[in-house]
């Protein structure tokens, strides 16, 4: 996954630049794609905000308790009995943090898209893909976020008309393909750890650093072997479909705080074969 980030970055450089120029370029023209009024907001900045500080401590104090909890009755259990008593402490745990944070989240979104709305911005990104061009509205959306009472974001349509795409790449990830991918790779290293710890036995040090550092070699290789065409393949349909929908970009979704359209679903069917992008080729011919 962390490939699949590498490529998207790659694309991000200047990118604000990029955006508004295109948009500029085609305002004389009446296009089908609305101009993209880019802006950027520091995700990092914002979660450090008191109410986040204050959440975080209540969080921290229920996974003391929930520990002290969840040791005494671990005491006198078995494995199995410790297994399922972590399963179920982690569940405790984080609903005690979807409790406390997801409400502040919610309130964070509505923040950015009242704040957009106002300054008529039909996409904001997060400031660490952003090089330069686009306007920082961070201050703003705190301080919207400050305001008493509830916020709730302004019911108007947003993504259908953008320039700018994205997909959720856990999504992606969790594709079958991956997921064998995944599993051959798993029992490869699993094998290899087996095999040293085997003939480890009968070996001076020195040997057993050539060994592993074989294996090492040959299960890099085999990882490209399987990564490799697995992240071309997500990138080359990433591309056809940007280029049949005409986005001028696509990005991982987790650089796109507010608009945009999401092409998840699109991406997945032409993954997965279930949508031939011959008749969009032929569309493209005409």
């Amino acid at each position: 996954m962390k490939k699949i980030s590498a490529i998207i970055i790659s694309l991000l450089i200047c990118v604000s630049t990029f955006l508004c120029t295109s948009c500029n370029d085609n305002d004389k023209e009446q296009t089908k794609k609305s101009t993209c009024e880019l802006a950027i907001i520091d995700t990092a900045s914002v979660y450090k905000l008191q109410a986040f500080l204050k959440a975080n401590e209540k969080i921290n104090q229920a996974r003391l308790s929930l520990e002290q909890s969840y040791s005494e009755k671990m005491k006198d259990a078995s494995e199995s009995q410790k297994a399922d008593l972590n399963a179920l402490f982690e569940k405790d745990l984080q609903s005690v943090i979807n409790k406390e944070i997801n409400p502040l989240k919610d309130r964070v979104q509505a923040s950015i898209a009242l704040v957009a709305a106002e300054k008529k911005i039909t996409i904001v990104m997060d400031k660490s893909v952003v090089v330069t061009g686009a306007e920082d509205i961070t201050d703003a959306v705190k301080d919207k976020f400050r305001e008493e009472g509830d916020l709730n974001a302004p019911d108007v349509e947003i993504g259908e008309n953008s320039s700018v795409a994205y997909f959720d790449q856990d999504v992606v990830r969790s594709l079958p393909m991956f997921r064998d991918s995944d599993k051959k790779m798993r029992e490869a290293w699993t094998k290899a750890r087996e095999d040293i710890a085997t003939k480890s036995k009968t070996m001076t040090d020195e040997q057993i650093r050539v060994l592993t550092a074989d294996y090492e070699k040959k299960l890099k290789a085999m990882n490209d072997s399987i990564s490799v065409p697995l992240l071309k393949k997500v990138n080359d349909t990433v591309s056809e479909v940007a280029k049949e929908k005409k986005y001028l970009l696509v990005v991982g979704k987790e650089y796109v705080m507010y608009g945009g359209k999401n092409i998840t679903d699109e991406v997945v069917d032409r993954l997965l074969g279930k949508k031939s992008s011959s008749t969009s080729s032929s569309k493209d011919e005409k």
